[in-house]
C-alpha cells in the first residue's frame, strides 16, 4: 500500500529486499508510469539497487516498460509500469448464503474470467466445489497456474493458520480451510481473509489515481461487515474477522443482536428491514430482503423509502464515529440498497453532519465500484501484494525463463 517517501531501506539481507521489491512495486501502482530516477528520487534508493530490484520486477512479470517520455534534458528516461497480463492472481468469495464467486485479475486490476455456482457447507465438499472453480476460472483466463488464491470469507479466522475460527451462517468452527485448498490445488500459495478487509483492500489497490491511504469500507450484506485501511495498512488482527462497525451499539436498548448485545448496527438494520417481509424471510436471505426494499422504494413505496433512509442514518452515524476515531477521509459503500440514489444521498449527509465541525468537507463517501465483486478482487491483489518475497520472485523468473519469456 502507500508507503513513507522519507523510509528509506537498504541492505542486502532477505527482509530488506522483500520491503525493497514491495516499496518499488507500490510507486509505480500508486503512480501509473514512473521512471527509475524518479523511483530512485522518491524511495531514496542508488541507481544501481533500483536497476537490480526492477530487473527482478520485469523479469518476474511485474512490471513492464513502457515508451520513452519526455524530458527536460539528456536522454529521455524509459518509464515503468505496471504489466497488464502478467502475473495473474485469483480471488475466491464464499458468502453466506453458500454463493461461490471466482475472478482471475491482474495486476492492473483487469478481469480476466469470473465463474460462480453454489457451494456447499460441507467442508470436503466445498473444497472440490471451491477447486474446480478456481480451475474453470484459471482455463478462462487462459493461465496455467496463478501467482495464488485468496480465499475470502465471513466470520473470525486465524489467518496465520489459515483457519477458520468461526462462520456462523455456514455452520463452521475450526475449518482449515487454507491448507486443505492449498492441498486440493497441488501446493498453490492460498492467503485466507475476511471477506470484508479483502473488499477495502480491492479499493485501496486500486484507487485508480492514486493510493488513498485511510479508507473504511462498509458492507451491508448477509450481515453488516466493514474493513479499515489506516495510513496505508490493513488494520487486522491475528485471529478477527473484518473491522466490526455491525456490532457498534447505535442504539442502548435497541432491538437485541445476534452477538448477544443490543442496539447494535447490524440489529438496527436487520429490524427495519424485517418491517418489510410480510411473511417468512425469502429464500436469499437478508441481501434479497435488500433488493426487494429497493425495488419498492424506487417503485413509488413510501413506506419502504422511510425504511432505507432510516438504514442510511444508522449507517452513516456508525461512520461518522469511524471518522471521529480514525480521521479516515474515505468511504466506500457497498449494498443492494445503493439501487436507491436517496440510500448513499443520506449516507453521505448523515456523515458529513455527524463528524466534528470543519470536518464534513473533507470525507468523501461513494459505492463500491465492484459491489459485490469486491472482495473477490481484493483476495486476488492480496495475493500479489504478499507474493513479493525475494524467494517467490525468483521462483517467477525461473519460471518465465524455463517459458521462453
Amino acid at each position: 500500500m502507500r508507503q513513507s517517501s522519507k523510509t528509506v531501506w537498504r541492505g542486502g539481507n532477505e527482509l530488506s529486499q522483500e520491503v525493497n521489491l514491495r516499496h518499488v512495486l507500490n510507486l509505480v501502482r500508486t503512480r501509473g508510469e514512473v521512471s527509475r530516477a524518479e523511483v530512485s528520487r522518491v524511495l531514496g534508493f542508488s541507481r544501481s539497487t533500483v536497476s537490480g530490484l526492477v530487473r527482478l520486477l520485469v523479469a518476474a512479470g511485474f512490471l513492464e516498460e513502457g515508451p520513452r517520455v519526455k524530458s527536460r534534458a539528456g536522454r529521455r528516461p524509459t518509464v515503468l509500469r505496471l504489466r497488464r497480463g502478467g502475473q495473474i492472481s485469483v480471488g475466491v468469495h464464499l458468502d453466506d448464503s453458500g454463493r461461490l464467486y471466482a475472478v482471475a485479475v491482474d495486476l492492473t486490476g483487469d478481469i480476466l474470467a469470473e465463474a460462480e455456482r453454489t457451494g456447499s457447507e460441507d467442508v470436503d465438499q466445498c473444497i472440490r466445489q471451491t477447486t474446480e472453480l478456481i480451475w474453470q476460472t484459471c482455463r478462462d483466463a487462459g493461465v496455467e497456474r496463478p501467482l495464488g488464491v485468496g480465499l475470502c470469507l465471513p466470520g473470525v479466522i486465524d489467518r496465520a493458520e489459515g483457519v477458520v475460527k468461526k462462520a456462523v451462517h455456514l455452520s463452521w468452527r475450526d475449518v482449515p480451510i487454507a491448507p486443505k485448498l492449498r492441498e486440493s490445488l497441488q501446493g498453490i500459495p492460498v492467503v485466507l481473509e475476511n471477506a470484508s478487509n479483502c473488499a477495502a483492500f480491492a479499493e485501496e489497490w486500486y484507487a485508480g489515481g492514486g493510493s488513498v491511504g485511510d479508507l473504511l469500507y462498509l458492507r451491508i450484506s448477509h450481515a453488516v461487515g466493514s474493513g479499515l485501511i489506516l495510513g496505508g495498512r490493513l488494520l487486522t488482527r491475528t485471529v478477527a474477522g473484518g473491522t466490526e462497525i455491525g456490532h457498534m451499539v447505535i442504539e442502548p436498548g435497541g432491538p437485541i443482536c445476534r452477538c448477544g448485545r443490543r442496539g447494535c448496527l447490524e440489529a438496527l438494520v436487520s429490524e427495519l428491514l424485517a418491517e418489510g417481509a410480510r411473511d417468512a424471510l425469502p429464500q436469499g436471505g437478508v441481501v434479497e430482503l435488500q433488493e426487494r426494499t429497493a425495488r419498492a422504494a424506487a417503485e413509488g413505496d413510501k413506506d419502504a423509502l422511510e425504511r432505507v433512509i432510516g438504514i442510511a442514518r444508522y449507517c452513516g452515524t456508525a461512520v461518522a464515529n469511524v471518522v471521529n476515531l480514525t480521521g479516515v477521509r474515505h468511504v466506500v459503500v457497498e449494498s443492494p440498497l445503493l439501487m436507491i440514489d436517496a440510500f448513499l444521498d443520506v449516507v453521505r449527509h448523515s456523515v458529513q453532519s455527524e463528524v466534528l465541525p470543519g470536518e464534513g468537507d473533507a470525507v468523501h463517501v461513494r459505492a463500491s465500484r465492484w459491489g459485490g465483486r469486491s472482495p473477490a478482487i481484493g483476495g486476488a491483489c492480496l495475493v500479489a501484494y504478499q507474493s513479493l518475497s525475494p524467494e517467490h520472485v525468483f521462483e517467477s523468473v525461473v519460471e518465465l525463463k524455463g517459458l521462453g519469456a
